[in-house]
């Protein structure tokens, strides 16, 4: 079982936590991010899948305008 985790779930794991930060250079640190979790919406078979493609559309639905107020 512990190599099992080793060599499966601990990349796993580090992968997922990389997803979520940009990539970094010797001039910029790496950032925190969101943008990146379309991919995992749609090569993956993560569940809610389809909350969070609608929750993906809610950027598209409120004008540009709106958000500028808010």
């Amino acid at each position: 079982m512990a190599v099992v985790v080793y060599l499966a779930l601990i990349p796993l794991g580090f992968l997922l936590w990389q997803s979520f930060f940009t990539l970094q250079t010797a001039a910029k640190p790496a950032e925190f991010t969101l943008q990146k979790l379309a991919w995992m919406n749609e090569r993956t078979n993560t569940p809610f899948k389809t909350l969070f493609f609608g929750l993906s559309l809610i950027p598209l639905i409120i004008p540009g305008a709106l958000m500028q107020v808010a």
